[in-house]
């Protein structure tokens, strides 16, 4: 106990006075409380004229949660960033100041830790062109400089919610975890919205919006089995100067000490930045809650603890779902957004909080524990209403979508004008490879097209999010597995092969392995979460529903899901990843290209190696990358080294 602390104790036994509350600070921690007002992001709104011209500086600020105060790197001085309004035909410029010193810039070879003073931005999920100066996420950004944005929105962008956040290739997982996001809402026409649906809605009733950003990293506890969990170690990593690194009045040490102890439990994810924050409603109001999940790492599975309250489905990745639809959970990748109305029928408290829930397991696997976040987010305060107001209605309709973003579930195969094959794989590799660069192509395809690609996941016990820049996508089915698996070498325990669901080694390897033949032939599989094809979906909020929208989904272990879009209006370099953004720092991505109509679809280099993703043998069917004449369910051909450049 301190000595000033010690003295107030006395003197309060010796004049009977009440002890005075201790001061909780960076030197003298004590337990974290939270329960504060939700605190609500700066908005910018082009208010109709058009145009929103604003600028983000990029900046280490310090940021108090409860007592202690941090450093993080922000988007002017705030967590989450100011949310920015637009509507569709808007012009968005946005300035990118990086204020960061150079003071610590390292870049490590390959793939791991680069300076988290370089940075850059990413529109995420808007449907707005990869080129300059448009969503290239291959611009750095280093300190002391800045760049101009210039994004032209569609007349016909859907209405939603949308996000912004830093996109450097290699300190993703770190910058953005400590708070490098922001809120882009495209605000519905009026006219298009139903009575109910403008009640609870921007631009008339913008009262009726919460906006929650759940994900920024205060997970501090140090777990030994999985050093990347705690945002201190990854400041150690990195070199980080902005540390917590108060002295403790105590001198048993550091508050980086007294944060990592895994005795004081400090492994939260902040909601706008705070710790359980309070939102009020009154009892039968509803509130349309617009829910960003820009964690990193973890898979949120939102419910609402008590009896009590309902929730109603809206939109799901800024795309309104066909129509609204009652859940008990919500189920938020990292990168995924939901808008889903909440109203709560007695007074009282009530929890909306991340659960563990063993329905999901199918899905984001039991074993992938400490992805997934199991903790309180925030309080719902209810309070009584005057009988006067009554009951207020949840939305029966929504608007419709775009015509790029029409059902393609019943679609001729005719229509269908390419096919390719995404393969998450051990090592963090996508197709057998680690990301190369913005030029390496995996596959192109041209602009207009209507495209049909399997998404393959070939890990047994660990889910991948899905996540496609420029495009949303339609889910359309979950497949029989029939593809290869990857399991760790049972000797060293660090490299991978590929083995049939027999568990017998496949010639079809990754291309650093094509010719070794040090490999044993056989292997045992699990197939704990084999057969999503035929499981009861229904019953699991983790699987999607067929037929949604989405820009980033969960791919089970051992899945295979379809998917297809049209290539709607843009060309250039498309990125593909992995949204578990350790991942993708470590390498889980891989570039495609939209071309113009005309242009050579030639030359992209489709197999790793000779080795093509989602099959194991040579003779296993793929699909023809440029007619799209085979498919997975019939058709073969010869996958020889002349192919490997694509056809």
């Amino acid at each position: 106990m301190a000595v000033h602390h010690i003295t107030t104790l006395l003197l309060c036994v010796i004049w009977g006075l009440p002890e005075a509350t201790p001061i909780c600070d960076n030197s003298n921690p004590c337990p974290f409380t939270g329960g504060q007002d939700l605190s609500v992001p700066t908005e910018y709104s082009s208010e109709g004229t058009g145009l929103l011209n604003v600028t983000l500086t990029v900046d280490l600020t310090p940021h108090t949660v409860d007592w202690l105060t941090i450093h993080r790197r922000t988007y002017n001085g705030e967590i989450p960033g100011p949310t920015l309004r637009v509507r569709p035909g808007d012009k968005l410029y946005i300035k990118l100041v990086n204020n960061m010193r150079s003071d610590n810039v390292v870049r490590a070879e390959g793939h791991g830790p680069v300076s988290p003073n370089i940075t850059n931005l990413h529109l995420h999920g808007m449907h707005v062109s990869p080129k300059e100066p448009h969503d290239n996420v291959f611009i750095e950004i280093g300190p002391g400089s800045s760049y101009q944005y210039e994004f032209d929105i569609p007349d016909d962008h859907p209405a939603g919610t949308f996000y912004y956040h830093h996109h450097i290739h290699g300190n993703s997982h770190f910058c953005v975890g400590g708070g490098l996001v922001g809120f882009i809402i495209v605000e519905d026409d009026v006219t298009t919205m139903s009575p109910e649906l403008s009640a609870i809605s921007c631009p008339l009733n913008c009262h009726k919006e919460v906006q929650l950003a759940v994900g920024t990293n205060f997970r501090y506890t140090f777990l030994e089995t999985d050093p990347i969990l705690s945002y201190s170690n990854l400041q150690k990593d990195l070199g980080d100067p902005s540390r917590n690194l108060d002295p403790l009045s105590s001198g048993t040490g550091t508050m980086e000490d007294w944060l990592m102890d895994p005795a004081n439990g400090v492994d939260y994810l902040l909601t706008n930045g705070q710790l359980w924050p309070k939102v009020t409603l009154t009892v039968g109001e509803v509130k349309r809650f617009r829910i960003m999940n820009g964690a990193t790492i973890e898979v949120l599975e939102i419910a609402i603890k008590e009896l009590g309250c309902e929730m109603m489905v809206l939109a799901w990745d800024g795309i309104y779902v066909d129509a609204p639809y009652r859940t008990r959970m919500v189920v938020l990748s990292g990168g995924a957004r939901v808008d889903v109305a909440v109203r709560c029928w007695f007074s009282g408290d009530f929890t909306m909080t991340s659960i563990m829930a063993e329905e999901n397991d199918p899905v984001l696997a039991s074993e992938y524990w400490q992805m997934r976040f199991n903790q309180n987010l925030l309080t719902l305060h209810v309070e009584e209403r005057a009988a006067v107001f009554g009951l207020e209605h949840f939305p029966t309709s929504l608007p419709a979508h775009p015509g790029y973003y029409r059902d393609l579930r019943t679609i001729d195969d005719s229509e269908i004008d390419g096919r390719f094959v995404i393969e998450f794989g051990p090592e963090h590799e996508v197709n057998r490879e680690h990301f190369k660069d913005a030029a390496h192509y995996r596959y192109k395809y041209k602009v207009g097209t209507i495209q049909e690609w399997y998404i393959i996941n070939t890990e047994q016990l660990k889910p991948h999010p899905l996540h496609i820049h420029v495009n949303h996508f339609q889910v359309i089915s979950y497949n029989e597995y029939t593809h290869p698996w990857g399991a760790l070498h049972p000797v060293n325990n660090t490299k991978s092969a590929y083995y049939d669901l027999q568990g017998n080694l496949c010639d079809q390897q990754f291309l650093h392995f094509a010719h070794n033949l040090d490999w044993p032939t056989s292997n045992t599989p699990s197939f704990k979460y084999h057969g999503h094809h035929n499981r009861s979906r229904d019953s699991t909020p983790a699987y999607i529903p067929l037929g949604e929208w989405r820009d980033t989904i969960n791919v089970p272990p051992l899945g295979s899901m379809t998917i297809r879009f049209v290539a709607d209006r843009y060309t250039g370099t498309q990125m593909i990843h992995c949204h578990n953004l350790n991942h993708v720092d470590r390498g889980m991505g891989l570039v495609v290209e939209v071309v113009e109509e005309g242009e050579s679809i030639h030359g992209a280099s489709t197999a790793s190696g000779g080795a093509y993703p989602g099959t194991c043998r040579r003779t296993d069917p793929y699909p023809d990358v440029v007619t799209g004449a085979a498919n997975f369910n019939g058709g073969g051909h010869d996958h020889g080294h002349d192919h490997m450049h694509g056809h």
